[in-house]
């Protein structure tokens, strides 16, 4: 007998952040609700629902929640039976925005129907509605409001639910239990700031539903909410999503049913369901539009960002070891304020690309430990003083290493007292450049960070995979360096990440690539996507 094959029903990736589970409640008259009601959910969306709601003793377990599920596949059916179960069985308020007016009125107009259906289903919602019956028409009385901008509804007890545009602060001083953001890969950082004030209960739920941003959303609003919750950042919260992990061909079709929850399965009065049709629809698209609109691929390119994520993922490599003719540069870095820093090298040999590592970050103000696994010493220190006379200083002294650049103002005095006793720096000269130690300029700054994004472009860079540094990759944008014409750095996208890890690494990367490699005209042609600016290499190496 045949089978017929249906998407995969739990989710791809599910985080939740919640320190004492409460009970699920689907069970609980919920679920049979529903189905008096008229709605008929699929398993997944079943699923989803009963983790939304899910009740411990103090409220809702998820205050923060966020679901992106690929195109088509059902979400708005989960979003009315929660708009539902919140207004009828708990009397709670809610406000739906959408980034389309046309979204917000389907909900809205989809929830009017079953309101006012001609059958048991209706009858039963008007019991909590009192809206008039009127065949064949659609119900403009005490349960059903609209208006310029938004459509409501309204139980007897006063409960409601409104529909309204994010636009011009719509919803700003009105106060809701449960605020739905759908199309939430289209939420500004402007649209959120005005409406989220307006969920002021005491057990509050904000939801985030949508498909993963792509280059031309606006704004990072959901794929940061998904990466706190993942990172278990935020507490409270709960995260589900059908995805693939990278970019997939499109015709891989064991893909189709690993991300589409819905596809195979039988509409339920004609609503919901999907077939393959519905997606061979889709495959005029290239393998990258693909991935995200129809299998909930998460490129995790930053809106304006500098580098392309899954080149950067593509260029993770184990340490290599060890070679005669390998030549080794650092970077050292220290903020602004000369609180914190970091250490990072750059490894290259001429039958290889340049390796990068970050060895060390931490504060100047007590303890740190290390990634080096190579016997210098110990894997924690009693501050950043101690770590490099133990780790840095031997590794200066060897021989393989050519280059050395610090950067950071406020801790540049301590470091050429350090490196001086040492021997390897006379404090008396005035000098910026001493052997293979030099204090970099602003144009060194400049030089390393577009050096560094065009070679990642290029492919001429590897890397251990380290995790904070790739968060700074995702997260890397262009800071303007107006005393150098075209010049930049790096800054946060977010504003929440400090980027002097990555500004460490490409200064390492640029210590070796100006004296180790063989003296040929490096590849600064970009391949993929060409900087706004790309300075001279001739000028810049030689």
């Amino acid at each position: 007998m045949r089978t017929t094959k249906i998407g995969v029903q739990s989710p791809s990736i599910e985080v939740e952040n919640c320190v004492s589970p409460g009970k699920l409640i689907f069970d609980s008259g919920i679920g049979e609700f529903l189905e008096k009601a008229g709605i008929f959910l699929f398993p997944w969306q079943r699923y989803i629902l009963d983790k939304w709601l899910r009740r411990g003793v103090d409220g809702w377990d998820f205050s923060s929640i966020g679901l992106s599920v690929p195109r088509r596949n059902g979400k708005s059916e989960i979003v009315i039976a929660f708009i539902l179960v919140k207004t009828c069985l708990f009397d709670e308020k809610t406000c739906y925005t959408s980034y389309h007016k046309q979204s917000m009125t389907s909900i809205f107009n989809r929830l009017r129907e079953l309101i006012g259906a001609e059958d048991s289903c209706g009858l039963f919602l008007r019991s909590f509605f009192d809206v008039p019956n009127k065949k064949g028409q659609y119900y403009f009385g005490p349960g059903i409001l609209t208006g310029a901008g938004f459509e409501a509804i309204v139980s007897k007890k006063g409960a409601r639910c409104d529909f309204l545009t994010r636009a011009g602060g719509a919803g700003r001083g009105s106060g809701f239990d449960n605020l739905i953001f759908d199309e939430a890969q289209e939420l500004t950082a402007d649209q959120l700031q005005a409406l989220l004030p307006t969920a002021d209960s005491s057990s509050p739920q904000v939801m985030y539903i949508g498909t993963p941003e792509t280059i031309q959303s606006e704004s990072r609003i959901f794929s940061n909410l998904r990466e706190s919750i993942i990172d278990h950042v935020s507490s409270s919260s709960y995260w589900a999503e059908w995805s693939v992990s990278k970019m997939t061909n499109k015709t891989n079709r064991a893909m189709w049913y690993k991300t589409n929850p819905s596809l195979g399965l039988k509409s339920i009065g004609g609503r919901g369901g999907m077939t393959e049709k519905t997606i061979e629809k889709n495959l005029g698209m290239n393998d990258e539009s693909f991935s995200t609109e129809i299998l909930g691929y998460w490129s995790r390119k930053a809106v304006g960002g500098l580098f392309d994520v899954a080149t950067w993922d593509a260029l993770e490599r184990d340490e290599p070891e060890p070679t005669t003719t390998e030549k080794i540069a650092l970077g050292i870095k220290f903020d602004i304020n000369g609180e914190s820093f970091s250490v990072c090298i750059a490894s290259a040999d001429n039958d290889r690309n340049t390796f990068v590592q970050l060895l060390c970050s931490g504060s100047t103000t007590g303890p740190v430990s290390d990634n080096v696994q190579d016997g210098y010493g110990p894997s924690v220190y009693v501050d950043w003083k101690d770590w490099f006379s133990q780790v840095l200083i031997p590794i200066i002294k060897s021989k393989k290493c050519v280059s050395v650049i610090i950067d950071g103002i406020a801790n540049v005095s301590e470091v050429k007292v350090l490196l001086s006793s040492y021997r390897l720096w006379d404090v008396n000269k005035a000098s910026s450049k001493q052997g293979k130690i030099q204090i970099a300029k602003t144009s060194d700054q400049v030089f390393a960070s577009s050096l560094f994004v065009n070679s990642v472009h290029n492919e001429e860079v590897s890397h251990d995979g380290d995790l904070e540094v790739q968060r700074l990759i995702i997260d890397a944008g262009k800071r303007t360096i107006r005393s150098i014409p075209g010049g930049y750095g790096f800054q946060s996208n977010s504003g929440n990440l400090t980027m002097s890890i990555l500004e460490c690494i490409a200064l390492a990367f640029y210590g070796v690539s100006l004296n180790a490699i063989k003296k040929q005209p490096l590849n600064t042609t970009i391949k993929t996507k060409k900087p706004d600016w790309v300075f001279s290499t001739q000028s810049a190496l030689y």
